[in-house]
C-alpha cells in the first residue's frame, strides 16, 4: 500500500502537524511578549535593549511617556494564548485534565486535552483564498464518551464543551460572525472575531467527533497569504472556498530551481498537497496535486526533472524510487 506523505485536517487543525501535548495540571502561562514591543499606529518603535532605551533619555519626558504608554497598550492586548489558557483553567476547575492519546478515553469527571500552536482559517481583505499560520493557539478537547461504539455525534458532553467554549469567546469580546464549512460533510465551524483576534469551534449541531478551540491573530494572516498568492494564482483548481496554508519552498538539488509545496483544501472538506516550481527568476509553474509522492512517469519533461531531483516517486510495481 502507498504511504501518504501528507494529512491535511480540515476540522482545524485543516493540517494534522506535530501537536505538543499539555501537562495534564499544569497551566502554562501566556506568551511572553513584553521583550519587544514593535511598530505602533502612531510609527513609535520601543525596543527593550540599551541603544533603544539611550535614544529615549534625548526625548523630551512627554515622549517616553508616550512611548511607556503605549508600550503597556502593545502588552496587555489580547493573544491568542490567553483565550485557550481561559479555555483550559476553565476546565481544569471542573475536571480532571488528561493527555490525549490514542488509547486514553476518558472517564466520568475527566477531559483529555492536547494543545498545538496552529490558527484557524481566515480570509484576509482583497484575497479569495483562506489561509491559516502556524503560531497561533489551539486546543483539542475529547470529553467522556459514555457509549464509545455508539458512533453518532455530536455527543451531549460534546454540545456543552462547544457552549462552554463559545461563551468564553464572547468573554473576551468575540462576537459570533459567521458559520463555515458543510454540515453535510460534518465539517461546519463557528467563527468568532473581535479585538484584533479570530477564534473559532465546531457547532454545537456538527456531527464531527472533534471539538477543537482554535486562536488566531488577525494581523498575522495577510503576511501569510501575500507569500501565499504568486503561487496559489497559478493553480487551476483554486477558488473561493480553497484553504492554502503551510508554505514551503526550498531550492532544488539543480541549481537555477526552486521547488515549493502547499497544502490545500476547502472549507467544505478534502484537502491535499500542490506542488510547483521554478527556474531561476521565472514565475511559479503549477505541476500537480497529490496527497502522495507522484508516479516518477509524472516528471517527463527536463525541467520537471530538475526541479525535483532527489524527491521520491513510485516507480514500476509500485516501488519507490527517486525523480533522476
Amino acid at each position: 500500500m502507498k504511504k501518504y506523505f501528507v494529512l491535511l485536517l480540515l476540522s482545524f487543525a485543516l493540517v494534522s502537524c506535530n501537536k505538543t501535548e499539555t501537562q495534564p495540571i499544569t497551566i502554562e502561562s501566556p506568551k511572553n511578549i513584553e521583550q519587544k514591543v514593535s511598530e505602533s499606529k502612531n510609527n513609535v518603535v520601543v525596543e527593550n535593549n540599551s541603544n533603544s532605551w539611550i535614544l529615549q533619555k534625548t526625548w523630551s519626558e512627554e515622549s517616553v511617556e508616550v512611548s511607556k504608554n503605549q508600550q503597556q497598550s502593545s502588552t496587555s492586548m489580547i493573544q491568542p494564548e490567553d483565550i485557550i489558557e481561559k479555555i483550559k483553567s476553565n476546565f481544569k476547575s471542573k475536571y480532571i485534565l488528561l493527555n490525549i492519546d490514542e488509547n486514553n478515553q476518558p472517564k466520568i469527571n475527566e477531559l483529555s486535552i492536547r494543545a498545538s500552536g496552529w490558527s484557524p482559517i481566515y480570509k484576509v481583505d482583497g484575497f479569495n483564498f483562506y489561509t491559516f499560520y502556524s503560531s497561533g493557539a489551539t486546543l483539542d478537547i475529547m470529553p467522556h464518551n459514555p457509549n464509545p461504539t455508539d458512533y453518532k455525534y455530536p455527543k451531549t458532553n460534546d454540545s456543552i464543551l462547544r457552549k462552554e467554549v463559545a461563551s468564553i469567546y464572547k468573554d473576551f469580546g468575540l462576537s459570533k460572525t459567521e458559520t463555515i464549512g458543510d454540515k453535510e460533510n460534518s465539517t461546519d465551524k463557528e467563527i468568532y472575531i473581535g479585538n484584533g483576534v479570530i477564534c473559532s469551534i465546531e457547532t454545537q449541531t456538527s456531527t464531527i467527533s472533534s471539538n477543537t478551540a482554535t486562536c488566531g491573530l488577525i494581523n498575522k494572516y495577510k503576511e501569510e497569504a501575500e507569500r501565499i498568492k504568486p503561487l496559489a494564482d497559478m493553480i487551476p483548481n483554486a477558488s473561493s472556498s480553497t484553504i492554502f496554508g503551510n508554505l514551503k519552498i526550498t531550492n532544488s538539488a539543480v541549481s537555477g530551481y526552486q521547488k515549493a509545496s502547499v497544502s490545500m483544501g476547502d472549507i467544505n472538506g478534502g484537502g491535499s498537497v500542490a506542488l510547483l516550481y521554478k527556474k531561476d527568476s521565472g514565475s511559479w509553474m503549477y505541476f500537480t496535486n497529490a496527497q502522495e509522492p507522484p508516479l516518477c512517469s509524472a516528471y517527463n519533461t527536463t525541467v520537471l526533472k530538475n526541479a525535483f531531483k532527489g524527491d521520491s516517486c513510485y516507480g514500476t510495481n509500485d516501488q519507490m524510487s527517486i525523480v533522476q
